[in-house]
């Protein structure tokens, strides 16, 4: 399956977003997930990372149970 460079990139930071949390011993849930691409999206500049963060946060958003 042929994945664009955002799809890879929306999936790379969802990848460090959750090694990150599990380096602070936390739990990976959505809401976990969500504050952590926030947080992150909060200090990225404009460009391609945070539009990648954006795409990540839409991900979670649509995939999530709340």
């Amino acid at each position: 399956m042929h994945r664009t460079k955002a799809e890879r990139q929306r999936d790379n930071l969802l990848g460090e977003v959750t090694i990150a949390i599990l380096k602070e011993h936390g739990q990976i849930t959505f809401e976990s997930l969500l504050y952590r691409l926030k947080f992150m999206a909060l200090s990225e500049p404009e460009g391609e990372r945070l539009d990648a963060l954006n795409a990540a946060l839409v991900w979670i958003m649509v995939k999530a149970p709340l």
